[in-house]
């Protein structure tokens, strides 16, 4: 659990950087003060240690950041840490098959087509002009992105459905496939705006979408899919992330993701 040089004692002089960074990350009173800028994680940090032993915590992750750093056996917690992982693998060897640990999910495609049911529901009833927030103090926050305005299908000749991609793609990722209308929707653009080469599309030629250009857009915000390409301004960066996507999105619909055949 040791990097061959950032240690002492393996003869190199320690990374200052580093160094001072796991030394922080050992210091209660700085990592309370770094997960303190809003009330979700400062309670988050207060249960860091919550399921630790199946590594779903946030101080799992803290932890192996430490050992993947090079100070993975030098402190206590770190040592008592690295033994839940060995002990882990230990159990592996007990097992004979995969089957061992698998269990049917019972009631999966009514649960399926519940979600299916509701999200279509959402846009039945939600109003495209819709500004519903809710006033704490002085400052107003969106309640829920899906009780906002109702979930928009990606469209080629509006770049605003860009922002959509992420919701897209989680919806796709709860295994509804084509029963909820947006996904359809979607998949029926996608491929009507996707060339002979296979490259998707999107239609600059309006005028809203010539002032909106995402052309523009230096960094993603936490409701847009994950940008792969550097740079938006010069040849096929947009090209190549939107026909990324695409072919994700296709792929998490057509096989239902990891639900059962």
């Amino acid at each position: 659990m040791r990097t061959a040089c950032s240690r002492s004692r393996c003869g190199c002089e320690l990374n200052p950087i580093v160094a001072g960074f796991v030394r922080a990350m050992r210091d209660e009173q700085i990592m309370r003060q770094e997960f303190s800028y809003i009330p979700p994680e400062i309670e988050r940090y207060d249960n860091r240690f919550i399921c630790i032993r199946n590594g779903n915590c946030l101080g799992a992750m803290l932890y192996t950041v430490q050992a993947m750093l090079g100070y993975g056996d030098d402190h206590e917690d770190l040592i008592a840490f690295q033994q839940i992982a060995l002990k882990g693998f230990e159990r592996i060897l007990q097992m004979s098959s995969l089957e061992e640990i698998l269990k049917k999910r019972k009631g999966v495609e009514k649960n399926i087509q519940m979600l299916a049911d509701a999200l279509n529901h959402i846009n039945r009833i939600m109003k495209p002009d819709n500004q519903m927030h809710v006033k704490t103090k002085s400052r107003y926050y969106a309640p829920c992105f899906a009780l906002v305005t109702p979930i928009r299908a990606f469209d080629p000749d509006y770049i605003s459905t860009i922002t959509y991609r992420r919701i897209l793609t989680e919806i796709a990722m709860l295994g509804v496939g084509e029963r909820v209308g947006v996904v359809k929707e979607s998949l029926e653009a996608i491929s009507a705006a996707t060339d002979d080469e296979g490259i998707l599309k999107m239609n600059f030629g309006q005028p809203y979408n010539k002032r909106y250009s995402p052309l523009k857009i230096e960094y993603p915000t936490p409701y847009v899919d994950v940008r792969l390409e550097e740079d938006y301004k010069k040849g096929h960066g947009l090209d190549c992330d939107l026909t990324f996507w695409a072919v994700q999105f296709k792929s998490l619909v057509e096989n239902r993701f990891f639900l059962d055949k």
